[in-house]
């Protein structure tokens, strides 16, 4: 049995498909309460399995959970896309973004990203470079509003079943995520972005399984919602802030 789990883990750490996981959702609009520039709001989603919804629903993915707090906030969403995929490091995002074949600029761009690049050991310099590629990606598709970039820093895995169960070193993966969180937040201030710290809230998955969906590592719809509560804030304020 536990071998079966590791195995199943092994493919869900963050790479199980090629394909590129692009949702298209229109959510209703809504005209009343807060303002916002020119009109509904349109939101792109850039990241890997944590943006793709590994382990639930299409609904309970956080892109989708934040779509919905802004409707309830009477702040009208015209569109969500997503281009997002397990196991997708910032050079697999930035190849995704390119073949998805942007064409519009869009009122929000989040980005969350970067779990696969220390999963894998790759190198942080490069790391840097890459992360820089990207927020000069998304700057350019908000028509040049780097105030309009929501950049999420990376959840920390180490205290979820499926680090337990391969008894890997849960010290070096959160030292490591640290430092790459350090690098996102430098780099997402001095483009002008805005950054969100949900990693402490990742780590009440060691207290509380809820938060762990049932593939032992990935975050919950629970989970997720409770970054958007931390995030909504700034959210509202990054939308009404013209």
């Amino acid at each position: 049995m536990k071998t079966t789990l590791v195995g199943l883990l092994v493919c869900l750490v963050f790479a199980c498909s090629e394909e590129l996981n692009e949702t298209n959702i229109i959510i209703g609009q809504n005209s009343q309460g807060v303002r916002v520039p020119n009109g509904p709001v349109n939101y792109l989603a850039l990241g890997d399995s944590y943006t793709a919804g590994e382990g639930v629903s299409g609904s309970e993915r956080w892109p989708l959970q934040l779509a919905d707090h802004l409707s309830a906030a009477a702040v009208p969403i015209s569109e969500v896309r997503i281009v997002a995929e397990s196991g997708w490091t910032t050079a697999d995002l930035i190849r995704g973004i390119t073949s998805a074949g942007i064409e519009k600029s869009y009122d929000l761009v989040s980005v969350l990203i970067g779990v696969n690049n220390q999963f894998r050991g790759f190198d942080v310099a490069l790391f840097r470079k890459e992360f820089q590629e990207l927020m000069e990606m998304s700057i350019s598709l908000t028509d040049g509003r780097s105030g309009r970039i929501l950049v999420l820093s990376i959840p920390d895995y180490s205290v979820t079943e499926y680090v337990q169960v391969l008894g890997l070193d849960q010290t070096r993966i959160r030292n490591e995520l640290t430092a790459y969180n350090e690098i996102i937040k430098e780099i997402s201030e001095d483009y002008g972005a805005v950054f969100c710290d949900i990693t402490s809230i990742s780590r009440m998955a060691g207290q509380y399984p809820e938060l762990t969906a049932q593939d032992g590592l990935h975050p919950s719809a629970a989970m997720y919602e409770k970054w958007v509560e931390a995030c909504y804030p700034t959210v509202i304020d990054q939308l009404t802030d013209d």
